[in-house]
């Protein structure tokens, strides 16, 4: 005890000792305080943190900038799909796919956004309509009572269904085309939702759609939209829709070994 208490006197009347003490405790606190630290980060992320993080992203994006830009924030694109003119990047991302077709030059001309996930609600804020539209809240009726192009389809097989109502370019909307609806990219099938043929025999290939009908008008009423697609200012949509599917096809999708995540397959 008594040269434990001379080696304390010695301590504490040193300071360099002290000092060297002090450093040593706080080394050793300082990795177990970022183990700490990360963990909780890391826990937060995972189960409420993700969906913030995640509409930030969305955010910082838009038609117009360059893929090299998506790259640096999205990351390395899962799926790449070159056509004549075009070149389709399809990234996944937690809960969601996002989409973005870019010109020969790098130059992003088309961005959709595709929710899977039946919890997550991101508010896009950069549309065309100057007013924020939210992914699984918003109905195709509540974005566009009026005055829009329905394209609908349900397969009767193998094709990717769709639903999608378009506003086209004009000034209103800074020379954009806006589209927004419904793509089975998440293992979606509306015709389990409503009721059946009633709805089935309305959409069948090549009918022409009368958004007048009690049918027509009670979906768009009430199936809020997993799926919006954005285009560059003055973009020849024609152009895009000859090499690419408007939002992410599900037929592309169906062989990647992320569309097994239960996120990607949880019905909208």
């Amino acid at each position: 005890m008594k040269k434990l208490s001379n080696f304390k006197k010695k301590f504490e009347n040193n300071p360099i000792i002290y000092l060297f003490g002090l450093f040593l405790s706080i080394a050793l606190a300082i990795p177990a305080g970022l183990e700490s630290y990360n963990l909780v980060q890391k826990t937060y992320y995972n189960s409420i943190g993700w969906k913030e993080s995640e509409e930030m992203l969305i955010n910082k994006l838009s038609p117009n900038q360059s893929i090299d830009f998506f790259n640096s924030v999205l990351g390395t694109p899962e799926l790449v799909d070159s056509g004549e003119k075009f070149i389709d990047n399809i990234y996944r991302r937690k809960g969601y796919w996002l989409q973005a077709v870019h010109d020969r030059d790098g130059k992003v001309l088309l961005m959709s956004i595709t929710v899977c996930s039946p919890n997550f609600y991101p508010k896009i804020n950069n549309t065309p309509l100057y007013e924020p539209i939210v992914i699984g809240k918003d109905t195709m009726y509540s974005i566009a009572s009026e005055n829009f192009t329905p394209h609908y389809f349900i397969s009767g097989a193998t094709a990717p269904t769709y639903l999608i109502d378009e506003i086209p370019s004009s000034n209103p909307t800074k020379y954009q085309n806006l589209y927004f609806g419904i793509n089975d990219a998440c293992n979606f099938d509306p015709k389990n939702i409503l009721a059946d043929s009633y709805y089935y025999d309305s959409f069948t290939p090549l009918k022409v759609v009368d958004t007048k009908s009690p049918k027509v008008e009670y979906l768009r009423e009430n199936m809020p939209v997993n799926t919006i697609a954005i285009t560059a200012p003055f973009t020849k949509i024609e152009d895009l829709r000859s090499d690419f599917f408007i939002g992410v096809d599900r037929n592309e999708l169906r062989v990647l070994p992320a569309y097994t995540d239960e996120f990607l397959q949880t019905k909208f």
